[in-house]
């Protein structure tokens, strides 16, 4: 090896030698010759539910530690990584445990007349049986958020009560909250609710908060990142299995169904990428069914943002772009990115306490408006600012569906326009997809309006397939 790739050599070993971490979880990095002249470090897998990221530095003493990137491939299963020999940095290990339960809940029981009511009070009917009564338990369980590291995230998880036989299980991924109280396992959800009517048909329904959402959450949610809603709902339903497994009388009966509206239906195919990339025998997906998600951010939605329109919910734009600087840091000081006085007024409401419309009050309605011209020219202007290569890798149609997939969507969405999904599905079938629909059950209605019809519709396509 040259004087640089000593360097790298002699960090490795700085770094292993002092790292706790690293010893507990027997993560051993080592460094060898790697193809086209590159370095290639790699490192053992122990036992567990276990997934691993690198961090490098170019300073043993002044630079802080940062992902290697791109980020979204941390943390990963593989193991190994490919430097340029040429380079000088320093690495080191690090090991998030995944799907681990910390702790439950009982949050209710819910008889069959509590699920009928329910029902009344959303649909103003009841259009689905109620079957059985329901349990409804908070689990918090071990994940690892944008930077790689081991945190605690939270969902539900509603069960059919006794009589019931094997249940096939359902991940729900939720529309977008503001309030942390506001997820699943908050008060007052209405995805709760979804939760629990379905339950009472019979099937097991998980419904993970998503990071920065529900209980012992990290501050910012990390909004349409859809490694994050991905990994999320994978360790939400390995946490579900084993509760399942350990405390409910009702088996599974090896089914497994994805649904979820609006960010619901853009995290619905994150999850779905998760899971048949890096988890298919594990978790394999009889059918999935996303529901007007923004699926084509990089394209209809910055189109729709910078139409200049008014907007009846303005604040949907600064929670993209707050969760996603933090996940991949455009700016040190909001105050480069956002006009005067937005740049001062709306960070501290994004504390996971403040609702849409409380939020959209102190905003314009035009959204753009909130960002500095200089800044605004810049990302209309430039195909590779950074914030639009964020879009775009936060698409969610750039993979090819192996499991029966349905994109349900409502010609009329104002909110989530259907070209999201007409431009999904069109690069799916492109792709070679055999087995993905796009489907309208109520052209007329709008976002908020139509979620129903969707939910209904793809409840009634699960029904057909357990």
């Amino acid at each position: 090896m040259g004087s640089r790739a000593t360097i790298l050599l002699a960090g490795l070993l700085v770094q292993l030698s002092g790292s706790a971490a690293c010893a507990t979880n027997d993560f051993r990095l080592a460094v060898g010759p790697g193809p086209n002249q590159q370095v290639e470090l790699s490192w053992s897998l122990p036992a567990g539910n276990l997934w691993y990221s690198l961090e490098s530095r170019t300073s043993l003493t002044s630079d802080a530690w940062a992902l290697a990137e791109p980020v979204d491939d941390w943390p990963t299963n593989a193991t190994n990584w490919w430097i340029d020999a040429r380079d000088t940095a320093f690495f080191r290990g690090k090991a998030a445990e995944r799907g681990t339960i910390v702790s439950t809940s009982l949050l209710g029981r819910y008889t069959q007349v509590d699920i009928i009511d329910l029902m009344f009070e959303i649909f103003s009917t009841a259009p689905l049986p109620a079957r059985y009564a329901v349990d409804l338990y908070r689990i918090e369980y071990t994940t690892f958020d944008p930077r790689g590291l081991s945190v605690r995230a939270s969902g539900v998880l509603a069960m059919p009560g006794s009589g019931a036989l094997a249940a096939a299980l359902v991940s729900y991924q939720h529309g977008t909250v503001f309030r942390r109280d506001r997820a699943p396992s908050g008060v007052d959800s209405l995805d709760r609710a979804y939760s629990l009517i379905l339950a009472s048909d019979g099937y097991a329904v998980c419904a993970a908060d998503y990071l920065g959402l529900g209980s012992n959450a990290p501050p910012l949610h990390p909004y349409l990142h859809a490694r994050s809603e991905a990994i999320a709902g994978v360790d939400m339903l390995r946490a579900a299995r084993t509760f399942i497994s350990n405390n409910v009388s009702v088996a599974l009966s090896g089914k497994l169904f994805l649904m979820g509206y609006s960010q619901g239906g853009h995290a619905t195919l994150a999850l779905q990428r998760e899971l048949e990339q890096y988890h298919a025998a594990e978790f394999p997906v009889t059918a999935s069914a996303a529901m007007a998600g923004p699926h084509d951010l990089s394209g209809t939605m910055t189109d729709a943002m910078l139409s200049g329109a008014a907007s009846a919910n303005p604040a949907y734009v600064p929670y993209l772009l707050f969760g996603y600087n933090g996940v991949y840091g455009f700016y040190d000081s909001v105050s480069d990115v956002l006009a005067s006085p937005y740049d001062v007024t709306l960070p501290p409401l994004f504390d996971g306490e403040h609702s849409a419309s409380e939020i959209s009050a102190f905003m314009p309605a035009v959204p753009m408006a909130i960002f500095k011209p200089e800044y605004l020219a810049a990302f209309a202007n430039d195909a590779d600012h950074p914030l639009r290569r964020a879009l775009r890798a936060n698409d969610t149609y750039r993979w090819t569906p192996l499991s029966p997939t349905k994109l349900y969507h409502c010609a009329a969405d104002s909110v989530v326009p259907k070209q999201n999904s007409i431009v999904a599905h069109s690069n799916f079938v492109s792709r070679g997809a055999a087995s993905v629909w796009l489907e309208d059950p109520a052209p007329t209605l709008d976002h908020a309006e139509g979620a129903i019809a969707c939910l209904l519709a793809a409840k009634s396509w699960f029904d057909t397939l357990r």
